[in-house]
This record gives C-alpha cells, structure tokens and sequence, in this order.
C-alpha cells in the first residue's frame, strides 16, 4: 500500500475534539506508571514507522501549572494481548520485547485551553517501526516518583472509535462568497449516516453534491483534474462522481448552507469504508464555466471495535494496576499504511 504522511490519532475522530472522559495515569498523582494497548488495525494496516508519541492534557481543570518529572521512561513493544483482555499485571502484558524510546527529565506543559492540543510529546532518537502481524502496540510509562497529590489529568476516551472526516484538494472561488466543505465524524458509524456540508453562503445557489468511491481515479481519468482548460481555473474535479445529487444551497437562519446525506447500513462490511463527496455550485459570475468546485471531503465509517485500554496505578513500583475507563486519546507522528 501507499504510506500515508503525517500523523495517526486514536481513537480516529478525536484529533481536533476532546475524550468523553479523562485519566490520572500516569501523571494525576505526581507520578507512576501506565500502560496502554493500542489495536494494530487502528494504527496501520500493514506496517508504519513511528516517529513521535503525543497526548494531550483533559480539558479540566481550566488551567494546570507546568510539572516536571526528573525521570520520565517511555517504551514501544509488541503484545499479544487485546484492548479487551489486557491484564491489570502490567508484566503480563509484555508479551515481546518492549524498547525505550525515551528517558530523562521531563516537564508536562502549561495548559489553558478548553480543548488542548498534543502538546505531551516526544520525538523518539530512533523511529519505531511497527508491523501489524506482528501483534498490537504496548506504551509504557514509568514516572519513578512517590505519589502526590495533584490534577494535571490527561484527556481520555471510553468505548469505540468513531469515524474521521478530511478535507483535500483545491478549492474553487466563488464570487462574493467565503464557502467551505465539512463532514460529521459523529454520525459516521454502522447503522448512521454520512451527512456532508457546504457552508459560509450569504445567498442561496443551486448546487450538487457528487459522491465517489475513489479520490484517484475516474474511470480512465487521473484525479485530481484540473479544469482550468474547461473555463473554471482554480478548480478540479477530486472525487469519482459516481452519484450525483441535488443539494440546493438554501436558507438557515442565520446562514445559508447546503446538506447532502447517505445512510450508511449496520453491516461490519462497511466498518473501515471511506466514501468521498465534492460539491459543485452554479453561478455564471464566477468563471466562463459558470461552475465552482469544492475541495473534496473523506469521511471514514467507524469500526464500532474499541481500540485501546489503559491500566495504570500511581506507585510506579506495583506490580498490579488498576483498569481505567478506556484509553488516553493518543497520537502517533510517523508513516502508516
């Protein structure tokens, strides 16, 4: 497959929204140890490298003071153990070989945002790579630190992932207008819908809304197309319009905006499925083609599998810890495919 860029966040969908709960380990009671299990098929399907670990704070309290650790080790490994039979005897756990990828002071970040970013990072010295068939990924924390009290919380998420939203390609300008595409990650789950917007209109426009199963490829036509040389400059086509629907640009006060929607069936096949939409808007004042495309959306229909499970106790020397209520939101910097 083709390696993708950038960054992995797990749960997928929680890269810009906060966890519906939050975490004490390692790092709510001066110190301690954590471990988490992070399932292979939300980090890649075949293989990744990965080149940093990130987490965010909880986003209570409103504001939490900088901490710093004089020792913090962090470690990758290999486990053969699931989000859902994970052991609370973190040397059960490690079932291969686990690889320090950092240690030495460090400090916990000042915080004051409502939704924080993934500003708790490390940058390994040495990528790790990871191959899916070989198990599902165990981090590890060690703050060797006596427990204290204190409320530096890290933001966490409980249950099943849910499903991703991206926005790529160019954009075309439409005359007079600041619009913009959007999809719900919300809704994007076995038995919910796909529900794709055009918004930041001060009019209404007829519209449509063109849904594809590819971003690459149009039949024998390689995307994205530009379609300068058709009269609309800055503007491409950048999904297979497989189906095209109306989606009329109308009023809602205060704004008007455009909404296309798809069911998606309760069927496991459609877990994992990416579907790609782009609209297209009429109006003859923006260019000789007298059509102005969007950028394209992806949306990613969640799994409904949970993806990952902490255990952690703030006495770094226990042998047992104690389960939490699912898994730190976390982020992994890398390539993944």
């Amino acid at each position: 497959g083709v390696s993708s860029q950038g960054t992995k966040t797990v749960p997928t969908g929680l890269a810009n929204k906060d966890g519906d709960t939050s975490s004490p380990y390692f790092s709510g009671y001066g110190g301690g140890r954590a471990q988490q299990v992070v399932e292979g098929w939300a980090l890649a399907t075949n293989a990744g490298v990965i080149s940093d670990v990130r987490l965010r704070a909880d986003k209570q309290p409103a504001t939490m003071a900088m901490r710093t650790f004089p020792k913090l080790t962090l470690s990758l490994g290999y486990t053969s153990v699931t989000a859902a039979s994970m052991s609370t005897t973190f040397a059960a756990n490690r079932t291969g070989k686990q690889t320090q990828v950092f240690s030495g002071k460090y400090s916990l970040p000042p915080q004051f945002a409502n939704i924080r970013p993934f500003s708790i990072a490390w940058k390994l010295a040495a990528p790790f790579p990871y191959i899916n068939k070989s198990g599902n990924l165990l981090v590890e924390w060690e703050v060797a630190n006596p427990p204290a009290k204190g409320n530096y919380f890290l933001d966490a998420h409980f249950g099943a992932d849910s499903g991703s939203v991206g926005v790529f390609g160019q954009h075309g300008t439409l005359k007079g207008q600041t619009w913009r595409v959007t999809g719900d990650a919300i809704t994007l789950r076995l038995g919910g819908k796909a529900t794709f917007t055009a918004q930041g209109f001060n009019k209404s426009f007829p519209a449509v809304a063109m849904w594809g199963s590819s971003r690459s490829r149009y039949s024998t036509l390689k995307l994205p197309f530009s379609l300068t040389t058709f009269g609309a400059p800055g503007n491409a086509l950048n999904v297979s319009p497989d189906i095209i629907v109306p989606m009329q640009i109308r009023s809602a006060p205060p704004v008007f905006l455009g909404q296309s929607q798809a069911p998606i069936a309760n069927n496991p096949y459609f877990a994992g499925k990416t579907v790609y939409v782009q609209a297209v808007v009429v109006d003859a004042a923006s260019n000789s083609l007298g059509r102005v495309f969007s950028s394209g959306v992806s949306m990613t229909i969640a799994s409904g599998r949970n993806p990952m499970q902490l255990i952690g106790d703030w006495d770094y020397n226990k042998a047992v810890g104690r389960k939490a209520r699912g898994g730190l939101v976390i982020q992994f910097g890398g390539s993944f495919n």
